[in-house]
């Protein structure tokens, strides 16, 4: 681990050609992917990185692969799906993206939208309350761009 605290270290595998043997936010993804240009060209890490937008249903990669200062928490696909996964610390973070605290503006995974066993109250109130601005991609997964009312 480094002095930051975030180093991670990788398990080499037989047969592949790792560039590193580790990656941190301090010497950047840049040197541990080989396409990283599919990374840090892609819109949403774009605008993640530019506008800090909250991810809702997120995964935490755009939040790690965007290396800025997380808005509200890293992984909340769980809070948003059938896990009930309510904490005091996702309720506030919920509480504090609705009242716009996080901003308007934010990034939600469509996975998560359009699963039909999803019956989150929280979700439901998200969608009924933002509207569509547009769709975007990172790689096999879809998103949406939306904006609070």
């Amino acid at each position: 681990m480094s002095a930051n605290g975030w180093d991670i270290q990788l398990m080499l595998v037989p047969n592949t050609a790792p560039l590193h043997n580790n990656f941190s936010f301090q010497n950047s993804y840049r040197n541990f992917y080989y396409f990283s240009n599919k990374i840090y060209d892609n819109e949403i890490v774009k605008l993640k990185q530019s506008k800090n937008l909250k991810i809702i249903c997120g995964r935490g990669w755009i939040n790690i692969f965007s290396n800025n200062k997380v808005n509200g928490n890293i992984y909340d696909w769980w809070y948003f799906t059938g896990v009930n996964f309510k904490t005091e610390y996702f309720n506030n973070d919920y509480k504090n993206f609705i009242k716009k605290k996080l901003g308007e503006n934010f990034i939600i995974d469509k996975g998560c939208t359009e699963n039909k066993d999803n019956n989150s109250t929280e979700l439901k109130y998200i969608l009924n309350n933002s509207v569509k601005i547009k769709d975007l991609r990172f790689f096999n997964e879809q998103y949406e761009l939306r904006k609070l009312n």
